[in-house]
């Protein structure tokens, strides 16, 4: 028998792109001390949520659309996931952190 944790799964499974491809930028990934976030929507507040591969929330918080740095350089290396929401969108992302040693 198999025990199968399935907060992993949810991250993965429960990821949809609501927002017009050209919405969001996020660069550069990988990232090494923060990463760029553009939301090119007007007017609108985000809920940024970057979760680990196990779905625990490593940092949540509020930003407006434009363009605003994001800082990871307390995140250990490894693979992330960003969700970005709005009121009526939301977009997850995998990202990348590589610290330069």
């Amino acid at each position: 028998i198999v025990d199968f944790d399935t907060t992993a799964c949810v991250a993965v499974t429960e990821i949809n792109q609501t927002f017009k491809e050209n919405s969001i930028s996020i660069y550069p990934n990988p990232a090494n001390e923060n990463f760029t976030l553009e939301i090119k929507i007007q007017n609108k507040n985000a809920e940024l949520q970057i979760s680990d591969l196990l779905g625990s929330k490593i940092k949540n918080e509020m930003r407006q659309s434009g363009t605003t740095q994001v800082d990871v350089s307390n995140l250990q290396d490894g693979i992330y996931f960003l969700a970005v929401k709005t009121i009526d969108e939301s977009f997850v992302k995998k990202i990348i952190v590589q610290h330069h040693r």
